[in-house]
């Protein structure tokens, strides 16, 4: 998942970035890249089993995982191979629709009509065009930007929520937020150590990977207790 410090001139095969650990002479390119991505298929497998005979009930946990299940091994195989376009589509795509979806479902929440949902993503939407397209940042800072806009829409409604649900799911919530943010740390600091060589890109899919199992509690959480987000909604 995009992007480092470690510039170069030349373009690479696949036309994403460099990282710390890119390199492209050996078969497996970014070996702690690749395998730390599996780590995202953990939180689907426990979700999958802790749901068993209750997924219509969490229909939305439910059409989440694959999504997330997709951008692991998505993330995996790009990281791992580094040779087409695809790879990196694979590698963005499942986890952008996965994070919009959850923004969505959480401030439909929040909003009593579905038009202030509407009004609340093209505000998002001009925001992000303006940050990544003419805001004149670099690409690193475009592509850090994105992520915590996108972080920033799925836990400013899970706040909001908070205030207003008894604080349902709080420590799921704070957790989730932590590791966000840490791993937004390690995410933009990726590169080569004298005690980390690979740099620090792999640690960003583990606190992500991490991250969205609480994030899952949270939503599990706030599911329970629908009294809360009826008595929300009529507000």
């Amino acid at each position: 998942m995009p992007l480092t410090f470690n510039h170069t001139p030349q373009p690479t095969p696949d036309g994403g970035p460099f990282y710390a650990e890119t390199d492209f002479s050996h078969a497996i390119v970014e070996p702690w890249n690749a395998f730390s991505s599996l780590t995202f298929l953990i939180p689907v497998i426990y979700w999958a089993w802790r749901l068993r005979g209750q997924y219509r009930h969490y229909w939305f946990i439910t059409l989440a995982m694959p999504l997330l299940a997709l951008g692991g091994i998505g993330s995996t195989v790009f990281h791992a191979f580094r040779s087409s376009p695809l790879f990196l589509q694979m590698d963005v795509l499942p986890i952008l629709v996965l994070t919009l979806s959850v923004s969505v479902w959480l401030w439909a929440k929040v909003f009593p009509h579905w038009i202030y949902v509407i009004g609340l993503l093209i505000l998002y939407s001009v925001i992000n065009f303006w940050l990544i397209g003419l805001g004149g940042f670099s690409a690193h800072a475009q592509i850090n930007i994105s992520y915590f806009l996108r972080g920033t829409m799925i836990f400013l409604p899970a706040l909001l929520l908070q205030l207003r649900t008894n604080f349902v799911g709080l420590r799921a919530i704070v957790t989730a937020t932590i590791l966000f943010i840490v791993a937004l740390i390690f995410r933009r600091s990726d590169m080569p150590l004298a005690w980390m060589p690979m740099g620090t890109h792999w640690l960003w899919h583990v606190c992500c990977a991490i991250g969205a199992h609480y994030l899952a509690l949270y939503l599990y959480l706030l599911e329970q207790e629908p009294q809360h987000v009826s008595s929300l909604q009529a507000k």
